[in-house]
């Protein structure tokens, strides 16, 4: 009985903790900044004086290994952009990395392809075409040696890098 007593409890614990969570989660997408709901997405963003860092996991917005856009991630793209045109006469440049796991040239053409599908959907969300560059660099300048996880993984990454021009 104390077995069925302690899955019990479990199970309404667990059910709460998962409703209080999506709850909270909920909030923070209808009343906070822009920064708080990419926050609340898994979105980092890190400001560096004149240049905006925003750091987003690749598994956040592609299906496993390949240049998709999950349908899931659109929102958060939608929120990147509305994030990047609250700034004026801004350079926008979309990078995406990958691990060096593998072959270099698939590593460095999956990263390439992520970076133009990115930067469309930025340009499809309103921003300037002419202040948009995307670049893909495959395995190279890795956060963590020889990780072989798309999900849990730093190097699989997307870093948009927002730069303030000077008239």
């Amino acid at each position: 009985t104390g077995l069925a007593s302690t899955s019990v409890g479990f199970v309404p614990g667990t059910l709460a903790g998962i409703i209080l969570g999506a709850s909270y989660g909920s909030y923070i997408d209808a009343n906070g900044t822009l920064e708080d709901k990419l926050a609340n997405r898994g979105v980092n963003v890190i400001v560096l004086g004149d240049q905006i860092l925003i750091v987003i996991p690749s598994a956040r917005i592609f299906d496993e290994m390949t240049p998709t856009i999950n349908p899931s991630a659109y929102s958060t793209l939608e929120l990147v952009a509305d994030y990047i045109n609250t700034f004026d006469k801004t350079l926008v440049k979309v990078a995406v990395y990958t691990n060096d796991m593998g072959s270099c040239r698939a590593n460095l053409s999956l990263s390439e392809e992520q970076a133009h599908k990115v930067a469309k959907f930025l340009l499809v969300s309103g921003l300037d075409a002419r202040l948009l560059v995307a670049k893909g660099y495959g395995g190279t300048h890795l956060v963590e040696k020889n990780s072989k996880i798309w999900d849990g993984s730093d190097n699989y990454r997307i870093e948009i890098t927002l730069e303030k021009l000077h008239a």
